[in-house]
């Protein structure tokens, strides 16, 4: 009896678990013009009370995005035609006061600021525009694509069991599905 028990309670906790992770996520939404595909992501549920802490001690705080045009494929792994790795960083600059903030695309930075108020240093971590795709071939007009998006935030919020499974090292993830519609 004590096994179903102990059962049924491991199982509470992985819904639960489950549950809370499914709450949050990117959002990612897909824009297609002139042929080309590019994509904006939104992570502000990932902005959090000890994160704020983490960056008022003047730790820096990593948002890495990693994001994917990826086509589905049937009884197949889905194809990626495009990745593009995102890096936003943030710290406190105790010595001239406020926040230095920076972008980076794929290990090159694209922009780097100061910025004195937390909200701003909250915009720049938890909104990304415009990331541009460049798949290595032409997409297939009328044919359906989805943007994939990984987040992993540095220092790591807390320590999971679900980080060493497959697909468990990311703190978020968000999709989004479209049809490549060329005008």
């Amino acid at each position: 009896m004590t096994h179903r028990r102990v059962a049924a309670v491991v199982a509470c906790v992985v819904s639960a678990v489950a549950v809370v992770a499914a709450a949050a996520e990117v959002k990612v939404t897909p824009l297609v013009s002139e042929g080309r595909v590019s994509a904006s992501l939104t992570a502000g549920d990932y902005w959090t009370a000890n994160l704020r802490e983490q960056l008022k001690t003047g730790t820096p705080v990593t948002f890495d995005y990693v994001a994917q045009l990826r086509r589905p494929a049937f009884l197949m792994p889905d194809s990626v035609l495009a990745r593009t790795n995102i890096t936003v960083a943030a710290k406190l600059d105790t010595l001239i006061g406020g926040y230095t903030v920076s972008r980076q695309r794929n290990g090159q930075i694209v922009r780097a600021d100061r910025v004195s108020q937390e909200t701003e240093v909250r915009d720049w971590l938890t909104i990304v525009d415009q990331i541009q795709f460049d798949p290595e071939s032409p997409l297939k007009i009328n044919s359906e694509y989805y943007v994939y998006v990984e987040l992993v935030i540095s220092p790591r919020r807390d320590v999971s069991l679900f980080a060493f499974l497959p697909g468990g090292g990311h703190d978020g993830s968000g999709r989004a599905d479209f049809t490549f519609i060329r005008r």
